[in-house]
Formats: C-alpha cells, sequence, structure tokens
C-alpha cells in the first residue's frame, strides 16, 4: 500500500481518502441511528420528521461515491506509474537479459503483475477501508460512551496485531 501511495503522487488524493476514512462510515452510522430513531416514533410521514434522515441519507450517498471516485483515481494514478515503471526497467535491461529470457516468460511476468495491480489490490483495498471503517465506527461510540470497554479492546488489538506478524 504504502507502495501505490508514492505512485500515487498526489498529497490531496491522499488526505480526502483518510477525510473519507472517517466521514463515510460516521455518516452510515448516523442513517442507521437515524432510521432507527424514526422507527421507534411509529414511522410518522410528516416531512419535520423526516428532513433530518433525508438530508444525513443524501450526504452519505454523496460522500460514498466521492470515495468510490477518489478510490478509483488513486488506483489509476498508481497503476498507471508502476507500469510506466515496470516498462522502464524492462527496457533498461541488457541485451543479453533478452536473449536468455523467453518472451512468454516476460509476457507471463507483466500480465501477472498487471493483473495483481489492477484487479486485485483495489478489491483488497476497498475491503481493508470498508472493514477499518466499520471498526473505528463501532469503537469510537463505544469508547466515548463506556470507557472500560477499552481495557478489552486494547489486549485484544494487541493480540490480533501479534498474531499477524506472526
Amino acid at each position: 500500500f504504502i507502495q501505490l501511495a508514492r505512485e500515487a503522487g498526489t498529497v490531496l488524493l491522499l488526505c480526502s481518502m483518510g477525510c473519507l476514512l472517517f466521514v463515510v462510515p460516521g455518516l452510515q452510522f448516523l442513517v442507521v441511528y437515524l432510521v432507527g430513531e424514526w422507527a421507534s416514533d411509529g414511522a410518522p410521514t410528516d416531512i419535520n420528521s423526516i428532513t433530518p434522515l433525508l438530508i444525513v441519507a443524501v450526504c452519505f450517498s454523496f460522500s460514498t461515491a466521492v470515495l468510490s471516485l477518489t478510490l478509483n483515481r488513486f488506483f489509476m494514478e498508481s497503476a498507471n506509474n508502476l507500469h510506466d515503471q515496470m516498462l522502464i526497467n524492462v527496457f533498461a535491461s541488457p541485451s543479453s537479459w533478452f536473449d536468455t529470457t523467453p518472451v512468454g516468460r516476460i509476457l507471463q511476468r507483466f500480465s501477472g503483475d498487471i493483473m495483481a495491480i489492477d484487479i486485485m489490490l483495489p478489491r483488497i483495498m476497498e475491503m481493508w477501508y470498508d472493514n477499518f471503517g466499520q471498526v473505528l465506527v463501532g469503537i469510537i461510540p463505544a469508547a466515548i460512551i463506556l470507557p472500560p470497554f477499552l481495557l478489552i479492546v486494547i489486549p485484544v488489538l494487541v493480540f490480533f496485531v501479534k498474531g499477524y506478524r506472526y
């Protein structure tokens, strides 16, 4: 991911992704909360009771669209720069490397790397982004409402980080 971030090249793009990491899940949490409040009030149909829900739902939809466009731009910039670097490195190889390496192996290597950059990394990153945001939006309100909750979360987090590195 760090290599992709370097290749994307724009600080504004990374900052907007960082902000949207909190905004989109937060708005999603707020929409769910407001729908619950609206339903517990007997689902009134007057405009005053629906307006806050509609405003938050429109903001959530808009921020989700902006996130999607931002991630798309991020991966397009990164993939373009990484593809250019791969091509420059191959062209910089000595001619003896081309004599000893079959063309099929070079093409297969390029196609495998391009598939990983263009298909697999965006999907993995999007899943990570969604999961990380959901975890933050779940932990932050719980920690505000019930601070001793952090006594459980921090050791579990340390356990999982150590397990992941193992």
